[in-house]
This record gives structure tokens, sequence and C-alpha cells, in this order.
């Protein structure tokens, strides 16, 4: 097998802060590889969390130089990964549900040398969770029941919980959680107005407006204060991603029309200084009706902002679904073989993004066009900004670094240089994210089907032929890159 390389295709021209590699690392995973999970630790390192098997999943600690730290092997049949992950105190919570979502387990990492707490718990009332925050031994699972916002608070020490209502009622989708201390939780939540067509029945139901709003609730479920996105020349705000009092998200208009919005969080009530219709950020890659078959199926993942010292840092990119045609046989009759065929998802394609540079007030000082082709099995964003300026995304499984701020033509890494065109049993990079300071995170993943014999049991006089059988063998590849001025 060819020897995997890391080779660096173009070079920056002799400029100032140039992109260069910092560490490598590979993580290898054995049986039935499914989904994974990168966790940015910050100057603490990062945690890595891959599907091994059905039922069995291994959870890996890394420091900044990429060496491991420690690792554990958890048996859970899970096939989408934890619902929810928390950080507090120097540990790490990962929160798995059913697909109902009625029971649900907790398992509590110590960060320094991997010892966990694993626990499990049953909501047996309507309640859809979204986010999770921890208070020293117990756990405030969000979310919303018939009536609005609630949360399930769960006792480690004590195995009981209760459900606590609160006073943001109506029709609430929950954003994220964050914690603050003495057990209050800080929601970013997209609270909507409901319309009828028939009032007196209440029937015909539509989201006849909306506001992304930042509510602060203490344990007894009381609203201590709030910060809205209202709407504003009929656009309103249906979704929301923030960083630091900074929030980009998605607006709608009455014709169904939608965009990307940016606002901040300073006061009670605050307007998006910034507006871009989908068409807008599409611009001139496609034109006429491609364009608005395009835009009907296309979804916009927003990427968090980044915040430098000069500028702000807000974008994202266009994603699709994708699906392939499957033909099975279904034998042979009088007429002939006949067939069936079935639509299957095969992934969710990237294609264009757009990265703008704005000043302190909002104003747009740069925009730029990156065009994405990359092809992924998860909703994880291949491109990330850190706050220097510098982008970091995937194309055609190699990854660019670009540093938009003075002007250099982007450096691009590859794992190899086999051309798989998106295969997985090709190693390429399938996703960036922004680690610290400067340094961005590359991660690429290669699989190889192995033949494997089982022998016959032992003990037996007859002779048993082995029976064959198959496993894959996954390889993570993680590469950190620096870009840009160090903070």
């Amino acid at each position: 097998m060819k020897r995997i390389l890391l080779i660096v295709i173009l070079f920056l021209l002799a400029a100032e802060l140039p992109a260069q590699v910092l560490q490598s690392a590979t993580l290898e995973v054995v049986g039935s590889p499914g989904w994974y999970k990168a966790i940015p630790l910050k100057q603490e390192g990062l945690v890595m969390i891959v599907k091994e098997d059905q039922t069995r999943f291994k959870v890996v600690k890394l420091d900044t130089q990429l060496n491991k730290m420690w690792d554990e092997d958890l048996f859970l049949d899970t096939e989408t990964g934890p619902a929810a992950v928390t950080l507090h105190d120097g540990r790490l919570t990962l929160m798995f549900s059913e697909t109902s979502g009625m029971y649900y387990q907790l398992i509590d990492f110590d960060l320094q040398n991997g010892e966990y707490v694993r626990k499990g718990f049953e909501i047996r009332e309507f309640f859809q969770d979204k986010g999770l925050v921890m208070y020293g031994k117990k756990a405030l699972l969000t979310g919303i029941n018939e009536k609005g916002l609630a949360y399930f608070i769960y006792d480690f020490e004590k195995d009981t919980g209760k459900l606590v209502q609160t006073a943001l009622t109506g029709k609430i989708e929950v954003q994220d959680v964050l914690r603050e201390e003495d057990g209050v939780l800080n929601i970013l939540a997209v609270e909507k107005t409901m319309g009828y067509s028939n009032e007196a029945k209440k029937k015909g139901g539509y989201v006849k407006s909306s506001r992304v709003t930042e509510v602060r609730i203490d344990t007894a479920g009381q609203v201590l204060s709030r910060k809205d996105i209202v709407p504003n020349a009929g656009r309103f705000p249906i979704f929301g991603v923030r960083q630091n009092g900074l929030v980009s998200g998605i607006y709608q208009q009455p014709d169904g029309g939608k965009g990307m919005y940016f606002s901040f969080l300073k006061e009670e009530k605050n307007t998006p200084v910034f507006y871009r219709s989908f068409s807008e950020l599409l611009g001139e890659h496609l034109e006429g009706k491609q364009k608005e078959k395009f835009l009907k199926s296309a979804g916009w993942l927003v990427l968090p902002p980044a915040a430098g010292p000069d500028q702000i840092h807000i974008g994202g990119v266009f994603y699709t679904p994708k699906f392939q045609t499957v033909t099975t046989g279904r034998g042979y009759d009088a007429y002939g073989n006949r067939t069936t065929s079935r639509a299957v998802f095969s992934g969710i394609e990237f294609s264009y993004a757009q990265v703008f540079g704005l000043d302190p007030e909002g104003k747009v000082l740069t925009q730029n066009a990156i065009a994405v082709n990359q092809l992924m099995t998860q909703l994880t964003a291949p491109l990330s900004i850190n706050s220097a300026g510098a982008v970091a995304y995937v194309l055609n499984g190699k990854v660019l670094v670009k540093n938009f701020n003075i002007g250099s033509r982007p450096i691009a890494y590859q794992l190899t240089d086999d051309k798989g065109d998106g295969s997985p049993y090709v190693a390429g990079y399938r996703q960036t994210l922004h680690w610290y300071d400067n340094v961005f995170l590359a991660i690429g993943t290669q699989s190889r089907i192995e033949a494997q014999q089982a022998g016959p049991p032992s003990g037996k006089k007859k002779k048993k032929r082995s029976v064959p059988y198959t496993q894959t063998r996954k390889t993570y590849f993680l590469t950190s890159i620096s870009a840009g001025r160090s903070e």
C-alpha cells in the first residue's frame, strides 16, 4: 500500500505571517467505524470521539502537540454520536439519548486522567432536549415541552431528577446553552409568533414572525434578563450562532425568501447590522433556472463569528443532500428479469462559501467567495475562520489555508497524491476547525476493508473450515496548522 504523504502543493510568498504545519498524528479504529466528533479544548488540547463498532466507541484526549494523553473504550449502541457535550470544572460530559428521547445516558470524564462516571435516567413527560450544562454533580438538560422552555435537573449522587417549567412560554427553539455562576443558565433561543388562517379554531398555523433572544434564567425557571434581536423590514431571524456577544444567523421573509444576518447583542433590543439574501450569497456561481433550483434545495451552514483586533469575521457555506439510486435484482419470471430501484442517502455536498470582514460597527470591509467541493456524511463545516482573518477549508480532499488580510495565495496540503474524488478509501481531509489562538485543526480519514478468517472452535475433533469475514480499518489524520498573527 502506498505510503501516506503530506505534500505541500503551493508555497506562500515571502510575506508576513506564513501558514505552516505544526504537528500531525494518526488514530486508528477497527470494526465498523461510523461517526466522529472533535471537541477543541483550546490550549488544553483536544478530545476525539470515534465510533469503533456497532456497540463501541473510543474517547481520546490529546495535547496541543497531538500527543495522546489517555483513551477509553466504552460500550454503547448509538448511531448518531452524543446528543450534547459540555465542559465544566476540568471535566467533559457526554449525553446520549434514544431516538425517541425518553432514556438518557450521561458519561462524565475527568480530563486529566480519563476516569469517568456513567449514569442513566428517564424523562417520562413530553420533552425535546437541546443543550446540557453541569453544576457540580447536577446536570441541567435544557429543552422544550408543550408549554415552552423547560429543563430537567438530574442529581448524580441522589439519582433523582425533576422537570422545571420556565417563564419563557410559547413556540420556542433552543439554539445553545451556556452556564453562568450560581446555577444561572444563559440560553440563546428563537421565539416564534404564530398566526392562523382560522384564528377562531386555531387551525392552519404558520410562523408570523420571530426573534432571537439571549435569556438568563435561574434554577427556579424565572427570567432574570434578556436581550433580543428583533425583526427589521420584514426580515425576521429564525436561527442564530453566537460567540462573545456576536450573533450570525439566518433570516426569513414573509414570501419565504431567506438570507444571512449579523447582529451585536448589546442592548435589550438589537437590530441586525448586516443582511445578505441567499441569492446574493450565491452570486454568479449559477444563473437563471439553475440558480433557482439550487436555492430551493440548498441549506446554509452558518460559521460562528470570529472577532479579531481590527475586524469581525463572519461567513457560511451552502450545502445540499445527495442521493444515489440503488437497483437490486428480484429474480426471474416468465417476463424476464425484474428489478427495483430506490434512492439512498449518499452524503452532504458542500459547494459555495462566503466570508466577510466587518469593522467594529458591522460595516463590510471585505468579501471573499470560496469554491468548496466536498462530500461529507455529517453536517460539519468544511471550513473555519480564525480571529486573524485566515480561512482553512477543504477542497477535493485537500486543505487550503488562505490569509485574506495579506492577499496571499492559498497553501494546499494533501495526504496522498492518489486521485480519489471523495472516496472514503483514499486518504483525504474532510473537515477543518479553529482550535486555539491562530491554529486550525484539519481532520482527514481513510478506510480500508480487510479480509479475516474466523478459525473453528477449539477442542472440536471434526475439522471445520474457517469462516471468512471482513472488517474495516479506519485511520484518522490530525494536522495542526497555524495561519495569521498569533493572539
